[in-house]
């Protein structure tokens, strides 16, 4: 009896409360597969952090080698951010704007050899005439003086 209550204890510490914990924070519901691939993902961390630890630290080489070849960005909720902290909605476009430069150059630096940039859909052709043009102008504005940055990355 007392073997059966230390392992449902020690269930509800490792596992269980763990999963509560983050399913809050993620805001993900709490349910059998989402705890399953809480398990399976903690453990391949861990599996790896046994592997890297035996055969030591992963080198440079390694780690351009897991890095993805192509990764894509959807730019989304600039305004609602803006308008979150007050700003204007151009403020919140050139914030987004510089963020997604800034990344593209951390995955150029680490190996990646294409970012995709989804910036501009059907739909936001509806907004305001002003807006429309103001996107228009601060994408080429950003994409010329980017493009020597970006040019030094082509292989």
């Amino acid at each position: 009896m007392l073997f059966l209550v230390s392992t449902v204890l020690t269930f509800l510490a490792l596992i269980l409360i763990p999963c509560l914990v983050i399913s809050r924070r993620l805001s993900v519901p709490l349910s059998f597969p989402n705890i399953r691939r809480f398990i399976k993902t903690a453990t391949s961390q861990h599996d790896e952090e046994e592997r890297n630890e035996k055969r030591g630290t992963i080198g440079e080489k390694e780690k351009r080698e897991r890095m993805p070849n192509h990764v894509a960005i959807i730019l989304d909720g600039n305004r609602r951010w803006a308008k979150k902290r007050g700003l204007e909605t151009a403020q919140g476009h050139e914030a987004g704007a510089r963020r997604v430069v800034d990344l593209a150059k951390d995955f150029f630096t680490m190996g990646t050899k294409t970012v995709s940039l989804f910036a501009f859909s059907t739909e936001n052709w509806a907004r305001p005439e002003d807006e429309v043009n103001y996107l228009m102008a601060m994408f080429e504005k950003f994409l010329k003086s980017e493009l020597p940055c970006f040019q030094r990355y082509l292989i």
